[in-house]
């Protein structure tokens, strides 16, 4: 910085200082006038609302939920044999060929594993 230019700060503070003093004011006579059009002040509320409106929502949840309970229907209702669909299914046993493994004994004693064709009974479902 050179010798003839001020402190950054110093220049900072001033101009705080002069935005500060020349910050506009109204007038009171203005200020009571435009008050008087806008109409009065309300009185600030006591906020018993706020906490009203929810615990309302949340008995009326409760007294849809309790209704369709009684009714039979929804997700409070003690039978749901009316809520399952049924199906045209059945098992049905079928004989089919499979690799299975075996495990047997070579020549040498040391046991192999060996794949065999058997067949074997299943159950598969068949639905129409």
């Amino acid at each position: 910085m050179g010798m003839d230019q001020p402190d950054e700060s110093v220049r900072d503070e001033a101009v705080a200082a002069l935005l500060r003093a020349s910050t506009p004011r109204p007038d009171f006579d203005f200020a009571r006038r435009l008050e008087e059009r806008l109409g009065p002040a309300s009185e600030p509320s006591s906020g018993w609302h706020v906490a009203f409106v929810p615990a309302v929502g949340l008995a009326v949840t409760a007294g849809a939920f309790l209704i369709l309970g009684l009714a039979g229907t929804g997700p409070l209702s003690l039978t749901d044999d009316e809520t399952k669909a049924t199906d045209d299914c059945r098992y049905v046993r079928i004989n089919e060929q499979r690799r299975l493994p075996s495990i047997t004994s070579d020549r040498q004693g040391r046991p192999r594993i060996v794949f065999e064709q058997r067949e074997v009974t299943a159950l598969r479902r068949r639905c129409r």
